[in-house]
């Protein structure tokens, strides 16, 4: 898409230095260009989310790095598996 910053004169010239050529897609198709957006991403804000919830619910007001850290391990187990990875990008067409 046009964001800001593609268009930006010196980010043109300095991907010319370095021989990359730069395309715009509309932006209402860079959802079926970005498989993890929706099949990555999504689910993994649903379960940070729900960990902070779940903190709440303890009484712990205060939900730091350390207790992002703490839930990591099960947001990734949650979400980063073969087969989620496989189906983000055969049902994107890529």
């Amino acid at each position: 898409n046009k964001y800001e910053s593609h268009v930006y004169k010196p980010f043109q010239l300095k991907a010319g230095e370095y021989n990359i050529k730069l395309f715009w897609f509309p932006s209402h198709l860079t959802y079926a260009l970005q498989p993890l957006d929706i099949g990555i991403f999504r689910p993994w804000k649903h379960y940070h989310k729900m960990a902070i919830h779940t903190a709440l619910r303890s009484l712990d007001f205060e939900y730091t790095i350390t207790s992002f850290f703490r839930n990591l391990t099960f947001i990734r187990t949650q979400i980063m598996q073969k087969y989620t990875i496989k189906n983000t990008f055969e049902s994107s067409g890529i």
